[in-house]
């Protein structure tokens, strides 16, 4: 009985490991590069008339999913510019680090990407315009949230 119960434990970890990795995947097709997100927060650009802003790096409280002072202006910049763009669709990128405990870190992700959907919607973005997707930071770079308007 031993064997079976290992043979279970070895096959639930492959699959948690696959499902990690897709949705790694997943997160990286949604924001169109296979590259990591940028390390450091990146200022929104006045929105541009031929193409929209994307992606910004959201800025967080340490530790926490609530938003910092200036994410607040800056989701509504991104708010705006979604609004101007008929039919743009709005992708939320959440990244959870690889270290730790991944469940607190995952719900972390999951809990930053919720913060930045309700400050989106806060500011007249639809809910049906906005996406959203969680996966492992990459190597090298720092947990975090990206807006993109598409």
């Amino acid at each position: 009985m031993a064997s079976g119960t290992a043979r279970k434990k070895f096959a639930f970890a492959l699959g948690v490991l696959a499902a990690v990795l897709l949705a790694g995947v997943y997160v990286a097709q949604l924001r169109g590069q296979f590259s990591p997100p940028a390390a450091a927060p990146v200022a929104v650009a006045p929105p541009s008339a031929d193409k929209p802003p994307g992606p910004v790096r959201v800025a967080f409280e340490d530790g926490s999913d609530r938003l910092a002072p200036a994410a607040q202006e800056q989701l509504a910049g991104l708010a705006e510019s979604a609004r101007a763009e008929a039919g743009a669709i709005v992708e939320i990128s959440a990244f959870h680090a690889q270290g730790g405990d991944l469940t607190r870190e995952r719900d972390l992700a999951a809990r930053r990407a919720q913060a930045v959907r309700h400050a989106l919607e806060a500011n007249g973005v639809a809910a049906a315009r906005l996406r959203s997707g969680i996966g492992p930071a990459g190597a090298g770079t720092s947990a975090g949230v990206e807006v993109a308007i598409r």
